[in-house]
């Protein structure tokens, strides 16, 4: 929902927030979408070395 903005505005914040929380109980489609989140670096801090 707030990954693609689908009845509320786009937030990848607010994304991240709920696939974790999802992802925590074992939800796979969220464990995906969470490990892509943070492969794009949408919604997540990232340190560029």
């Amino acid at each position: 929902m707030y990954d693609n903005g689908e009845g509320v505005e786009q937030d990848s914040a607010q994304a991240v927030k709920w696939y974790r929380m999802t992802a925590l109980q074992g939800v796979p489609f969220a464990q995906n979408n969470l490990g892509m989140m943070y492969f794009d670096g949408r919604g997540v801090l990232r340190i560029l070395r």
